[in-house]
């Protein structure tokens, strides 16, 4: 059997380390994140759904995790503006990465009151930027992910061209003064056609 044609064993080794503790006790920085994209139209309902694995950049001090790149975000934004022949704008982009304290957890799990609360790992972002992703334990990384909303851009009704043409055209129209007397007008020359009222 070549290469080409052998069978990926690479989820073997996340198996072995999913179900060996002493191995994902340690945090550790993700190089790549699942990034879902919800589009949401006029009606406000969710019509599509796609999810997309992006690359991250692990930083120096791989205790400080990794990050996602405001370019790679704006990537992600400019080519999924259009949709089904409709277009959207990013409304929000949210980040949800559980980056507990292996202490906490471990020492907690087998407590039946033991809830993790979802706050702390949940951010909401409105503009892009870096999105620095903690270290967080192996068993996680496929849970962490990036949420990026499009919402449907509507329509707005212009009207047409003529109408605001003419519109114009009657605003800017000179107006004739008018002056209304009891007395008639004094004609000081005469001219012929004067004459001919006299």
């Amino acid at each position: 059997m070549d290469s080409d044609s052998e069978l990926n064993m690479s989820w073997e080794n996340e198996f072995i380390r999913s179900t060996d503790c002493e191995v994902t006790y340690s945090p550790e920085p993700m190089d790549k994140i699942r990034v879902q994209l919800l589009f949401v139209n006029s009606q406000n309902q969710i019509h599509n759904s796609s999810v997309h694995t992006y690359p991250l950049t692990i930083l120096n001090d791989s205790s400080s995790g990794s990050e996602l790149s405001e370019s790679s975000i704006m990537r992600i934004i400019t080519s999924n503006r259009h949709f089904q022949n409709k277009r959207y704008q990013c409304e929000s982009i949210s980040l949800y990465c559980l980056s507990i304290e292996p202490e906490h957890l471990f020492n907690n799990v087998l407590k039946p009151e033991f809830i993790i609360d979802h706050k702390p790992y949940f951010k909401t972002f409105y503009i892009p930027q870096n999105i620095h992703i903690p270290p967080s334990l192996f068993i996680f990384h496929s849970i962490n992910s990036i949420w990026v909303i499009f919402r449907e851009l509507e329509r707005v009704i212009i009207p047409p061209p003529k109408q605001i043409v003419s519109s114009i055209k009657s605003s800017n129209k000179k107006t004739k003064r008018v002056r209304i007397s009891n007395d008639p007008p004094i004609t000081i020359g005469k001219t012929r056609k004067r004459q001919l009222f006299l």
